[in-house]
């Protein structure tokens, strides 16, 4: 979890800054069978980004929850 971010529920947000991304997140739970290319397409994103909001997380799979960016 990126420095000076607080724990969040499913389906609550929070506001980043001063990274790659800057901007509103939410916590997602990962799907069997989603992958970072899925997870990418799906949230429009970057791998990096992801890494970035999951400095932690150093595999995904069914179950992993991951800070993602909610973008309109």
């Amino acid at each position: 979890m990126p420095k000076g971010m607080v724990a969040l529920d499913d389906n609550t947000l929070a506001q980043v800054a001063g990274g790659e991304y800057t901007g509103s997140v939410f916590l997602y739970t990962v799907r069997q069978g989603e992958n970072l290319l899925v997870l990418t397409r799906k949230f429009n994103t970057t791998v990096s980004v992801l890494q970035e909001l999951n400095p932690t997380v150093t595999s995904i799979g069914a179950g992993t929850r991951l800070l993602v960016p909610l973008n309109a």
